[in-house]
């Protein structure tokens, strides 16, 4: 299966009906708060951001503003977060079982 890009979605969910944009949108909006979850148990919200609102609540504004495009550029660097800590825990799990077997 191929990925597709950002670029495609929107364009894809620009040409969509309102019915089907409800259905993107509420799709995007799940795996949005998803990660998030995912982000708020490895990260400190204040770590991320300056000003009087933590990034959580950043994310939050952004969902509750509805806005795709929005949501799908938060959602791209959150997915890319999640991922890169994903990588980094299995990197270091891998150095750990190293270190076991000296």
């Amino acid at each position: 299966m191929s990925k597709i890009s950002n670029k495609q979605l929107l364009a894809t969910y620009r040409q969509a009906s309102s019915e089907e944009k409800d259905i993107y949108l509420k799709l995007l909006y799940n795996d949005t708060v998803n990660v998030t979850h995912y982000l708020q148990y490895w990260i400190e919200p204040e770590h991320l951001t300056a000003g009087p609102y933590t990034w959580v609540e950043k994310v939050q504004h952004v969902l509750e503003g509805k806005d795709f495009e929005q949501m799908l550029q938060l959602h791209t660097r959150l997915s890319e977060t999640a991922h890169a800590i994903d990588r980094l825990r299995k990197h270091m799990r891998k150095l750990d079982e190293g270190h076991t077997h000296d």
